[in-house]
């Protein structure tokens, strides 16, 4: 059913506004046509329902884009907080088993220091201008969307996200990553 919320508000109101962001309004029908085009291009770059996809963002389009597509295909969104520094990133990455990272330039610097030690993750993205190891976001919502392309979710699957917490003290990486599911039922 997550799957298909963002589509289904779309179609019943397409017109409204759904966000607004930086000075420009979203209708739902805008956010589910981008959301559409994020999902078909993760599918063509291979990220399959169970996936990991990691987004490191502040609150912006694109980690309200990452979320909504990640549950139209069945992968899970592993959100990392921006306050993280090098080595807890590298934990929550290693241990989620991400194959999906969507940053920020701003957050680059972060994510450039532990590069090398993410094997897992095969593929970066930039919200804007990359490096010469990301490519950017915006590749992302070029792709066109057929429904037919989309895997055939089970209306009683559960839509996760992966939280990878600290302990009570903000310095050490928690001894078992936690994994949160908000379970959306077929009435």
């Amino acid at each position: 059913m997550m799957n298909l919320l963002l589509d289904n508000t779309s179609a019943r109101f397409p017109l409204n506004a759904a966000l607004i962001f930086q000075n420009r309004s979203y209708t739902y029908a805008d956010l589910s046509r981008l959301t559409q085009c994020l999902a078909a291009s993760l599918l063509q770059r291979g990220i399959s329902p169970g996936d990991r996809v990691a987004f490191l963002l502040p609150n912006c389009l694109e980690i309200v884009l990452c979320y909504y597509a990640c549950f139209k295909i069945g992968a899970i969104a592993v959100p990392l907080n921006i306050r993280f520094q090098p080595e807890l990133l590298k934990y929550c990455l290693t241990h989620s088993g991400a194959r999906v990272l969507i940053s920020e330039p701003e957050l680059s610097s972060r994510i450039e220091k532990i590069r090398s030690s993410l094997p897992g993750v095969e593929q970066y993205y930039l919200t804007s201008s990359h490096t010469t190891y990301a490519r950017p976001f915006s590749e992302l919502l070029e792709a066109n969307f057929d429904s037919a392309d989309l895997p055939v979710l089970d209306q009683n699957c559960a839509a996760a996200f992966r939280l990878d917490l600290p302990a009570k003290s903000t310095t050490r990486p928690c001894e078992k990553p936690r994994l949160a599911c908000c379970r959306a039922r077929g009435s």
